[in-house]
């Protein structure tokens, strides 16, 4: 897929968006990814089946309307970088379930300058493990639009 963007001052830049799910370039993000492609769109529902690793050239998913499920999978960037996750409002959705806990989605760990932007999509939380979250680490998180749908878990003292 290629999408012209106008440049500043005139001009149009082309950027080659690839394509993720059934019948696209690639049947999941981080097979995009380890393919050395760091913007993709999703064309239908996708199941990740391994953890996703954006290097320093981060990834900028475009959810489309679809439900990316993680499982207990993570985005465990290698490095800093930025990571932008959009949808097309809360048809679009990351499904969430971890089993361990204080294991978050979006796992930063101590990479600093990593910078997150969530906008415009679900979070559906359904982790048994307690502490599971959104997003940790030291990063920096820019959101906007987000349904955060909590686990539907008892609280424990």
């Amino acid at each position: 897929m290629m999408i012209r963007h106008e440049k500043a001052g005139g001009g149009t830049a082309t950027i080659f968006w690839k394509t993720i799910g059934t019948g696209g370039d690639y049947a999941d993000v981080q097979a995009m990814l380890t393919a050395g492609f760091y913007r993709g769109v999703m064309i239908s529902n996708v199941t990740e089946d391994s953890n996703i690793t954006p290097d320093a050239n981060g990834l900028w998913l475009h959810l489309n309307g679809y439900i990316l499920t993680m499982a207990a999978f993570q985005f465990i960037p290698s490095t800093a970088c930025t990571i932008t996750v959009v949808g097309n409002g809360f048809a679009s959705e990351i499904d969430y379930t971890q089993t361990v806990n204080d294991e978050e989605c979006f796992d930063t760990g101590v990479n600093t300058t990593v910078v997150l932007y969530f906008n415009n999509f679900k979070f559906d939380n359904n982790s048994t493990g307690t502490g599971c979250l959104l997003a940790k680490g030291t990063s920096i998180h820019y959101i906007s639009d987000l349904l955060y749908e909590l686990p539907n878990k008892a609280l424990s003292g």
